[in-house]
């Protein structure tokens, strides 16, 4: 992204623009997944071709840089940058963290554990269907890239398959998690998954 502040996450920020009204009708307690899903179901996979490792959004010009934003951004609240529990998230992988949140929850049998085991799964479902798209681009562009980024991309889609649903397999496949999470969680909002 350019240093003058001109530019931003074009795409994202034209979908948060669009959910913003359907977003507000959502119960309070599922506004977080509903946008959540929205931003990752609707964002595009972009691979550029000096991409190593996948997971960026897509960035261009404001519309009108000087202008405020166009969403307020009532409906999604940040805690900042967040340091995520990244030896269970390299270990267990996104779904064995969703099924312990699920149990947590039936042990402690309480409706907002329900609720909250709820909500956790459909964010983490919304980020495994984001991976098997970028995972599907890059197969894609590898079958027009030059050899050595064909290669690159045929690795980080290899790596896409593994996590971040279930535990890293190598180095690479761990980079590729810790590259595609904290740019979609990190970037605007965040999401506990510990539990």
């Amino acid at each position: 992204m350019a240093d003058t502040n001109t530019d931003c996450f074009l795409e994202r920020q034209q979908i948060l623009f669009e959910c913003e009204s359907t977003a507000l009708e959502v119960p309070e307690s599922e506004r977080y997944a509903f946008v959540f899903e929205q931003l990752l179901d609707r964002s595009s996979p972009p691979i550029e071709p000096d991409d190593v490792f996948l997971g960026r959004m897509v960035e261009g010009p404001c519309p009108d840089p000087s202008a405020p934003p166009a969403l307020h951004g009532s409906f999604i609240h940040s805690m900042g940058h967040a340091t995520l529990d990244w030896p269970e998230l390299l270990t267990k992988g996104l779904s064995r963290i969703g099924a312990d949140i699920r149990a947590r929850a039936v042990r402690q049998n309480t409706g907002e554990g329900t609720a909250f085991a709820a909500q956790s799964t459909r964010c983490i479902d919304a980020v495994l269907r984001f991976a098997g798209r970028y995972r599907v681009a890059a197969r894609q562009a590898s079958s027009s890239a030059t050899p050595e980024t064909a290669f690159l991309l045929r690795q980080a889609a290899e790596a896409l398959e593994v996590c971040p649903k279930g535990p890293v397999r190598d180095f690479f496949s761990a980079l590729q998690s810790l590259w595609l999470i904290p740019s979609w969680l990190s970037a605007s909002w965040y999401l506990r998954i510990s539990g």
